[in-house]
């Protein structure tokens, strides 16, 4: 069953989820960061521990899903689906068999594909554009496998971006 009021944003690295989020968090709506930069921001560095920010990453994200109040509408910057694909690349379970028949987001998931344009690196995103396109179209071939429809952010200024969400869920 999809919790209908866990609205994940996720897809490609450095394409504007967290800008996005951003933009929603000041029109005074619920949002959760996303768990790896609070991850890195605890000292746990992907590039030497790969694992260990993976587990991370999903234990906070499962703690996450646990404290969004549950009849209020709250957007996830990436989330548990991204953690567990993660791990299913490094040859861990599948993402079905760590779900369970649980769905933890809306069945509608907003996309954020690759924008080279707009790609950067930082202190916590150290991996090429390369890898994180292959990243995404890991999560683009699996979350519809997993029940879930992609629906694609349009590649704009983020207003338009925050316009465009909250009218695909009806609230704009």
């Amino acid at each position: 069953m999809n919790s209908p009021n866990h609205v994940l944003i996720t897809g490609c690295s450095s394409a504007g989820k967290t800008t996005l989020l951003d933009e929603l968090w000041r029109r005074s709506l619920l949002t959760v960061g996303e768990p790896g930069r609070r991850v890195i921001a605890k000292g746990v560095d992907p590039i030497t521990d790969l694992k260990g920010f993976i587990q991370e990453a999903e234990k906070l994200a499962v703690t996450d899903l646990q404290e969004a109040p549950p009849d209020a509408l709250c957007f996830f910057d990436r989330g548990l689906l991204d953690a567990l694909a993660a791990k299913e690349r490094m040859g861990g379970p599948t993402l079905e068999n760590s779900l369970g028949r649980g769905r933890p987001y809306r069945q509608s998931i907003f996309f954020a594909d690759c924008w080279r344009e707009i790609f950067t690196q930082d202190e916590g995103r150290q991996h090429s554009f390369d890898t994180a396109r292959a990243e995404s179209e890991h999560l683009k071939r699996r979350l519809p496998q997993l029940g879930y429809k992609l629906i694609y952010l349009p590649k704009a200024e983020t207003e338009e971006r925050a316009n465009f969400v909250l009218r695909e869920l009806g609230l704009g």
